[in-house]
């Protein structure tokens, strides 16, 4: 199996897409200890965490998904992976993708499971047949460095493709950086340019970088020095590496009416990632159960 390790590590960064971060799961400062409803030992369990294991008791997928990630982190209960394992297992018999997307992972890790990337391959085309996006994700990478079978670049591409209609911005910055090079598909700056800045009305910082880098050079679109800025400037809040200093380099090129402009701009463009994060969070469950 070839370059295992980077999928491994890869697939890890995608527990953020499958997390149930609403729910409080913070456990108080009381050393009594306390018998969990699913039977598990572990801290004197908040409120909040009693009502989500009574819910995932009662056969509730979502609750299930959360208390799953709770035993898996540790958080407001004692880590336990098999717990974790019980409640993943559960929500996926009820196809909950969130759940068959966990299962995925911890196969491809092997923690506390033996290591099975086939197992783990079709746990995540059933996530991805029920719109996971992180799933879709996580088979365009494994097409991409030809683990478990061969390198696919098209496959690959479209994998990412299907991962961005579900809404994932990674998939959109895969896409760009697949037009951009021209693997797996034709090279297009153009089309590259579209996805990095979709992917970068997401919030992605990456991606506000790469667009930030096109404008200056006029890749794929008109050169524009103070969108350029902007951009930077914006994937710099966002801790995007080498931004600072690309920021800090384009602007000396501008004038103060120009800079003042490129503030207008990044607060017009502000709104709007703010807005297309208000809509993520608001929209079809069906596509991220719970995020």
């Amino acid at each position: 199996m070839k370059n295992t390790w980077l999928v491994f590590r890869y697939v890890l960064t995608l527990w953020t897409l499958s997390a149930r971060g609403d729910v409080s799961m913070s456990a108080p400062s009381s050393p009594n200890r306390v018998v969990a409803e699913s039977g598990a030992q572990g801290p004197e369990l908040s409120p909040e965490i009693r009502q989500l294991l009574r819910q995932a008791s009662e056969g509730g997928a979502a609750a299930q998904v959360k208390a799953g990630d709770a035993y898996r982190l540790g958080k407001g209960v004692t880590p336990n992976l098999d717990e974790a394992l019980k409640w993943y297992r559960s929500a996926a018999a009820q196809q909950e993708p969130a759940a068959l997307h966990a299962l995925g992972v911890l196969h491809a890790n092997g923690d506390g499971l033996e290591q099975d990337v086939p197992q783990a391959v079709l746990l995540f085309h059933q996530a991805s047949d029920l719109g996971w996006a992180a799933s879709s994700e996580a088979l365009a990478f494994l097409a991409m460095h030809g683990i478990w079978q061969e390198q696919d670049p098209i496959a690959s591409h479209q994998w990412f493709l299907k991962a961005a209609e579900q809404g994932s911005p990674g998939a959109m910055f895969g896409l760009a950086s697949q037009f951009e090079q021209g693997e797996g598909v034709a090279k297009d700056l153009k089309q590259a340019f579209s996805y990095y800045q979709a992917a970068a009305e997401k919030g992605h910082p990456k991606a506000q970088h790469k667009i930030g880098f096109f404008y200056y050079l006029g890749k794929g679109a008109a050169k524009d020095a103070v969108l350029a800025f902007t951009w930077l400037h914006l994937a710099a809040e966002n801790l995007a590496e080498g931004a600072a200093e690309a920021r800090d380099m384009v602007g000396k090129t501008l004038n103060q009416q120009e800079v003042m402009l490129a503030w207008e701009k990044l607060q017009s463009i502000r709104q709007r990632i703010d807005a297309m994060g208000s809509l993520d969070r608001g929209g079809d469950t069906s596509l991220s159960p719970g995020s």
